[in-house]
C-alpha cells in the first residue's frame, strides 16, 4: 500500500476514559452535553489529563480538535509523546455546560502515541473529549 488512511476518518477519545492517567485534581465529573455523559474535569495546581493510547497508521501532521467545557477564557499546555508543551489558549464557552471546540494541529508518530493535556499552572478548561483526524496542512 502506497498510501493508509485512517478508517473511520476521525478517531475520538474520551476525556473520561479509563486508560488516562489523571494527576493531581484531575477528576471524572457529570456533564449532560458531554459526549459520554462525562468530562475530565478539575485541572488546576498541577492537574493533568494523559491520553496514552491515540493510535495512527502512519507519522504526520494531525488535527486535533478538542471538545472543552469552559464558562471563562482559560488556557492548557498540550504536550505530544512527552515533547515541548504548547499552551493554547481556549475561548469561553456560553457558560458550563456548553460545550465548544478548538483545533490545533501536531505531529503524531506512526502506532501510538501520548498526549498530555496540563493546567499549565493556571485553570484549565474541562475537558470532554479530543478527534484526532488527518491534518489538513
Amino acid at each position: 500500500f502506497d498510501k493508509i488512511d485512517i478508517s473511520p476518518a476521525s478517531l475520538g477519545y474520551e476525556g473520561e476514559a479509563a486508560g488516562n492517567t489523571f494527576a493531581g485534581n484531575a477528576s471524572i465529573s457529570d456533564c449532560a452535553s458531554c459526549s459520554g455523559g462525562k468530562k475530565a474535569g478539575n485541572l488546576y495546581q498541577g492537574a493533568s489529563v494523559q491520553f496514552n493510547d491515540i493510535v495512527v497508521p502512519e507519522e504526520g501532521a494531525y488535527d486535533l480538535t478538542f471538545a472543552y467545557i469552559s464558562g471563562d477564557p482559560r488556557s492548557a499546555d498540550v504536550s505530544v509523546n512527552g515533547g515541548p508543551a504548547q499552551t493554547i489558549l481556549f475561548a469561553s464557552t456560553a457558560d458550563w455546560n456548553t460545550v465548544g471546540t478548538q483545533t490545533i494541529t501536531v505531529t503524531l508518530a506512526a502506532g501510538t502515541n501520548t498526549l498530555l493535556f496540563s493546567d499549565g499552572g493556571s485553570y484549565a478548561p474541562d475537558l470532554d473529549r479530543i478527534i484526532v483526524s488527518p491534518g489538513t496542512g
